[in-house]
């Protein structure tokens, strides 16, 4: 499999709450998997890549959204640093 790495600086928010496993009700546990990509993403990732990735705690996949969407808003297109 050839994976392209990106030429220019590519931004991924990657954020998932933490309450987000069977235990609280979901049908699978969203924690582990989204820990699992950010792994993967930062194995093939080339120097281009910035990860952020985040556990919101205390926040379910629904209550989750608010932080997750205005945080990787303003990282993705402000002038922030991780």
């Amino acid at each position: 499999m050839n994976v392209q790495k990106p030429k220019n600086e590519t931004k991924v928010y990657l954020s998932v709450g933490s309450l987000e496993t069977p235990k609280f009700g979901e049908q699978q546990n969203m924690v582990r998997g989204a820990r699992l990509l950010a792994e993967k993403i930062n194995a093939g990732a080339s120097e281009n890549v910035k990860l952020n990735f985040k556990i919101i705690e205390g926040a379910t996949h629904s209550t989750a959204f608010p932080t997750t969407s205005i945080q990787g808003l303003d990282w993705i297109y402000g002038k922030h640093e991780i």
